[in-house]
């Protein structure tokens, strides 16, 4: 059986505003850690990673870059959206000064 997501290839997207960026991507990552193109049951899947703005450059925040459930199949604009939701809540949490790896966690099983 062929994977149909074994060939895909997949442009990373950026949403950003004044002080917050993410990144979505993929780094080769499947179900089960890195992607199996002999396993017709895993996918290609999307990670997403925070930066923050600090003294005019994007610096990444740890523990801020998490894989999603999300393949790289889904449609572009479900990610564009997807990328806007998780700016939006990680913002909130950045200005409220909490720490955001529990909800980065949280947002790993977001779904388009």
């Amino acid at each position: 059986m062929i994977n149909k997501y074994t060939d895909m290839p997949f442009e990373e997207l950026e949403v950003k505003n004044s002080v917050t960026r993410i990144t979505l991507e993929h780094i080769g990552e499947g179900y089960n850690g890195d992607f199996d193109d002999t396993d017709p049951d895993d996918a290609r899947l999307i990670r997403f990673s925070i930066d923050r703005k600090k003294n005019g450059y994007w610096e990444g925040i740890e523990d801020a870059s998490y894989c999603t459930q999300i393949t790289i199949a889904s449609p572009r604009g479900q990610l564009a959206n997807v990328a806007r939701s998780i700016l939006t809540e990680v913002t909130d949490t950045l200005k409220s000064g909490y720490s955001i790896k529990t909800l980065c966690e949280r947002l790993s099983w977001i779904e388009v």
